[in-house]
């Protein structure tokens, strides 16, 4: 009999916790009115929006800039530069652009460094998208397959990337280059079959 009325009590608190859970809040939240978008209309963000492809190609052309972002979540253009020597040039250039300090940023930030390309690189395991060399020409590699059976491993490229065009001739592949790191590009060397 207490394991009925037990159950029983189980099935009440159950219940009365999904009427709560699928009552409606008497006061709706509303979104945070102390962020910077909230406080901006619609016109003032579609404004940014429209400014801002034309505005950051600007600004990414003057000397020290880094990058460039429209924060929308802020209601603002973000600027990055590599030093505060770059700043007076880019808020001139928003300035020129009609855009006030309130509704951009511009802050220092460690420049963009690359380190490493298609060309120079040699990616072990080969992966889609990397650069492979033939002959007197470069192409891109789709992606690696294991055969099935076999277990041998190749992949697979587009047609136009072998030495006669969707032939499967055992055209001889690189990868960066042949001419980068010849030892390397012996024992890289891939056939397609």
């Amino acid at each position: 009999m207490s394991t009925r009325r037990h159950a029983a009590w189980i099935i009440i608190a159950a219940t009365a916790a999904v009427t709560v859970a699928c009552t409606d809040s008497p006061a709706p939240s509303e979104p945070n009115a102390g962020s910077p978008s909230y406080e901006r209309s619609v016109v003032a963000q579609d404004r940014l929006a429209a400014l801002f492809p034309d505005v950051s190609s600007d600004v990414l052309s003057l000397p020290g800039t880094v990058f460039a972002d429209h924060d929308e979540a802020g209601g603002k253009l973000v600027f990055g530069v590599e030093n505060t020597s770059a700043i007076p040039g880019v808020q001139r250039s928003l300035a020129a652009r009609g855009i006030s300090a309130d509704e951009s940023i511009v802050k220092v930030v460690a420049p963009i460094v690359q380190l490493a390309n298609l060309r120079t690189t040699a990616f072990r395991p080969t992966q889609g998208g990397i650069q492979i060399h033939f002959g007197n020409y470069l192409c891109t590699l789709g992606f690696n397959v294991t055969h099935v059976s076999s277990g041998d491993r190749s992949f697979i490229t587009n047609s136009h990337c072998t030495k006669k065009q969707g032939g499967v001739e055992g055209t001889q592949y690189y990868q960066p280059l042949s001419s980068t790191a010849p030892t390397a590009a012996h024992n890289s060397s891939i056939w397609l079959r």
